[in-house]
């Protein structure tokens, strides 16, 4: 089973703003953050992530669902015979919207190939200017 692992979410957002701290223009009332207060937020974004991981792992993603919900609602079944139907009209209006556009396109796929004898296999892009790693 495959799904995609996200790895935007509030805890990796919180650590990043965090360790790129010293990189923003001082205001007043600005507190740099400790190493400790750092580390902390590293963690927490570290656990959601491997939380994230595991879900996916276990079928709990929304990438799939979302796209089976999008070829079911152009009239792409299993015994349709067609892959995807070119209007864009027919999915449902949160699919039209950019945040939903922006996040279903991948510019890099990759993968995390663990089997031996999988060894030979490599992983295409999955967009016309993406890359497959």
């Amino acid at each position: 089973r495959t799904e995609c692992i996200r790895s935007a979410h509030w805890e990796g957002l919180q650590m990043c703003k965090a360790l790129c701290q010293d990189q923003e223009p001082v205001k007043p009332g600005f507190t740099p953050l400790t190493k400790h207060q750092k580390r902390d937020l590293i963690t927490k974004a570290m656990h959601k992530q491997l939380q994230v991981s595991r879900d996916s792992g276990m079928g709990q993603g929304v990438d799939r669902h979302l796209m089976a919900l999008g070829k079911v609602a152009q009239g792409v079944t299993p015994l349709s015979g067609k892959l995807c139907v070119p209007n864009s009209h027919d999915l449902p209006s949160f699919m039209q919207e950019e945040p939903y556009s922006a996040s279903a396109r991948w510019l890099m796929s990759t993968s995390n190939v663990t089997t031996p004898w999988n060894v030979l296999f490599n992983f295409g892009p999955v967009c016309d200017d993406g890359y497959g790693v």
